[in-house]
C-alpha cells in the first residue's frame, strides 16, 4: 500500500524504466510524456494504490499503438 507521495513517485519512476526498455525505439521523453499524461488523468482518483498499474498500462497500449501505426 502506497501511502506517501514519495513512494508515488518512484514507483512511477520504476514505470518509466521499465516501458522505456520495453519500447526502446520510442524517444524516452516521449514516453516520459505519455506517462506523465496517464497520471495527471488519474490526479483526482480517491485510491492511489492501483494508480501506478492504471499509468502503466495505460502507457503502455498507446506506446504499443504508437509503434504499430508508425
Amino acid at each position: 500500500m502506497m501511502r506517501h507521495a514519495d513512494d508515488e513517485v518512484r514507483v512511477l519512476e520504476e514505470v518509466l524504466h521499465r516501458l522505456a526498455a520495453r519500447f526502446p525505439g520510442v524517444p524516452a521523453e516521449v514516453v516520459s510524456g505519455i506517462v506523465q499524461t496517464e497520471r495527471q488523468r488519474l490526479d483526482d482518483r480517491p485510491i492511489r494504490e492501483f494508480m501506478p498499474l492504471l499509468v502503466e498500462r495505460a502507457s503502455a497500449e498507446r506506446l504499443r499503438r504508437r509503434t504499430v501505426d508508425g
